[in-house]
């Protein structure tokens, strides 16, 4: 079967994009292009000195002339739109429909308020054209695809389609990892994880809340939390952290890249999600990666799809902050469960490896039709 091109117009390089495009290039069956709609979004700091081996262009002008000749006058050209952000983005998904170019969407869980007002009315009508033409509409797990259905998206349509982790982790720390961290952690303690951009919605300040109350429950300092991350909440974390003398309790350890990132995780006993809503959280799915039982609340799509209450983590629902507080004081008086919990949450995440979602998306992008089955059940 002769090559096809494959064009992905993508939001902005993140670290798990960078893995899935590499992933596609390195099969060798799909000529790919990615272009970029922006560059690095500040809350997805990593390593961009990094060259990527696949074909990738930002789109820093209105359009791309290349882009527009793929558009117009090639159909052997496959389309994937990661989300309908930027005005460009919206002509080229137009263009597609109006003629008839093979195309698929790809969208995270939407937000209640997505479809509301004369903005939401526009985006409801696009999401009704891109049901009935787009081959495809790829969606990041479950609660997604949930949405797809309620809106009227055939259910042959919907693609499981969720984020990749490379699951070839190295389990060693390296020496200047450890010797970062040992600002922080000292042997023997309980290490709690937390990452993620430092907004409000993240609802770190009921992380710190949190600690604070741990502390005063078991009379010690030996249970720590380190967020890594930075944004504009971090002044004010640190001032909840100093005024509930939580110093050595609860560190604020900022941006991690490379090896330092890959040591972070693996240096955890259990990962702590807090935000009431997000998407498809990414950091959820490396952390069990890396072996971590994961405690969020439901409206985290990526808590609700992959988190089984009591056999890899639990799942809390919303504004529970009680029923939060008791599941992690089950981890830290019962260290013997984080060890099971945390296998569970390993084999969990060895059930999604990327190759598993490139060959779906092979089957239809290689094919002339769509496909017969979902694959990624």
């Amino acid at each position: 079967m002769r090559r096809t091109n494959l064009v992905w117009l993508a939001e902005s390089r993140t670290n798990y994009n960078d893995f899935l495009f590499q992933s596609i290039h390195s099969r060798k069956r799909i000529d790919l292009c990615v272009y970029y709609r922006v560059g690095a979004a500040d809350h997805h700091l990593f390593d961009q000195a990094v060259v990527p081996v696949y074909s990738m262009k930002y789109l820093h002008k209105f359009f791309d002339v290349g882009l527009l000749k793929a558009v117009f006058f090639d159909r052997s050209v496959f389309f994937v739109f990661a989300g309908f952000q930027g005005v460009n983005k919206k002509i080229l998904i137009f263009l597609c429909l109006m003629l008839r170019r093979r195309f698929a969407c790809w969208n995270d869980t939407l937000p209640a308020n997505y479809f509301r007002g004369v903005g939401g009315a526009i985006k409801s009508v696009l999401f009704n054209q891109v049901y009935a033409r787009s081959v495809k509409v790829l969606a990041t797990g479950h609660p997604a695809m949930e949405i797809h259905r309620k809106r009227g998206c055939p259910p042959e349509k919907i693609l499981n389609f969720p984020f990749f982790w490379d699951l070839e982790i190295n389990s060693r720390l390296e020496p200047e990892s450890t010797k970062f961290f040992s600002e922080f952690v000292e042997r023997g303690d309980l290490v709690l994880l937390l990452s993620g951009r430092l907004t409000e919605e993240k609802n770190y300040r009921t992380a710190v809340e949190m600690a604070r109350k741990v502390v005063e429950a078991i009379g010690s300092r030996r249970v720590k939390f380190l967020l890594a991350g930075d944004g504009p909440e971090k002044s004010h974390l640190s001032q909840l952290i100093a005024a509930y003398d939580l110093q050595e309790v609860f560190h604020l350890v900022g941006w991690l890249n490379g090896k330092l990132e890959d040591d972070f995780f693996k240096m955890g006993d259990v990962f702590l999600h807090f935000a009431l809503f997000d998407p498809f959280p990414t950091v959820v799915l490396r952390a069990m990666v890396y072996g971590l039982p994961v405690i969020g609340f439901e409206g985290a799509g990526s808590v609700k799809d992959r988190i089984v209450n009591g056999v890899n983590g639990f799942v809390i629902k919303e504004g529970d902050e009680a029923g939060y507080f008791q599941k992690l004081m089950f981890f830290i008086k019962n260290k013997r469960a984080i060890r099971a919990f945390g296998r569970e949450a390993r084999m969990t995440a060895e059930r999604w490896p990327v190759n598993k979602g490139i060959r779906s998306l092979e089957r239809f992008v290689l094919s002339k039709g769509e496909i017969q089955e979902d694959t990624l059940k």
